[in-house]
């Protein structure tokens, strides 16, 4: 029998709502007896953050906060947008034992660098992670932490037609689900990684320097330790690793060309 996900406590809290798909779901672990382990918090009050509002809220309110019964429904595509109530204040933090499926975040928490307090709640096992909007830097970071997510969607994504998809990965699906927008997010981060040549330690350590134009090849030499000749031999091997033909000038333009230096 079809059932629909309801509001899910988790222990030591009541402030987390569960979602509530427009689509009826069938059996399996996002369902069982007609509750959703879809558990959002209310990411405006992370660990170890005073709340803030949302400069960019995302549909239905501040933070994190999705449909549930005594909670304002967020705005989907085809539903009429509900009028926010006040919420009662609540202790910051997060049980040490709250795993949620599905987190749920606003613009604020989109920083750079993300917040410890968000790194160490996507750490505890989250399968979906959806945000207003997803940067290409933030993914890098997130990604490269080697957090369990299995899915990305964006706030734009969030349709009927990816409401199955996001069931899949609450029943534990190792699909890894990316919408439109997020799908876009990950390709243009893939392209540039992919297309980035693999440095060496030293030829990493050696790039910032090249780019101090304060820094002569003796200088550079004395303070990694090596002869100026032994700089000008790396400059020769980062070229021919960069693609150009050059000098240092070259060499440095190549690097921010591809991302590897800030420009």
């Amino acid at each position: 029998m079809a059932c629909y996900p309801a509001r899910a406590g988790h222990r030591g809290s009541d402030h987390a709502t569960s979602v509530a798909p427009a689509v009826p779901c069938g059996s399996g672990s996002a369902c069982r007896n007609g509750r959703a382990r879809a558990i959002v918090p209310a990411t405006d009050r992370l660990p170890g953050r005073d709340a803030r509002d949302d400069p960019h809220p995302a549909p239905g309110g501040r933070g994190a906060r999705l449909a549930g019964p005594g909670t304002p429904a967020p705005h989907l595509p085809g539903r009429d947008r509900r009028p926010a109530h006040p919420r009662p204040r609540h202790r910051a933090g997060t049980p040490r034992h709250f795993q949620p499926d599905l987190l749920v975040l606003g613009s604020d928490h989109l920083a750079e660098p993300p917040d410890p307090a968000l790194l160490t709640l996507l750490a505890q096992q989250p399968s979906l992670l959806l945000a207003r909007t997803l940067q290409a830097h933030l993914l890098h970071t997130l990604l490269s932490a080697g957090l369990p997510l299995r899915g990305l969607l964006t706030w734009a994504d969030l349709d009927r037609a990816a409401v199955p998809a996001l069931l899949a990965v609450l029943s534990h699906s190792p699909l890894l689900v990316a919408g439109p927008a997020a799908a876009a997010e990950l390709a243009a981060l893939w392209r540039e990684q992919v297309g980035r040549p693999r440095l060496s330690p030293v030829e990493q350590q050696l790039l910032p320097l090249l780019a101090d134009w304060h820094l002569t090849d003796g200088a550079i030499g004395a303070r990694l330790g090596i002869a100026p000749a032994t700089v000008k031999g790396r400059v020769r091997r980062l070229a021919a690793k960069l693609g150009v033909t050059g000098g240092r000038l070259a060499v440095v333009e190549a690097a921010r060309r591809q991302g590897l230096l800030p420009r």
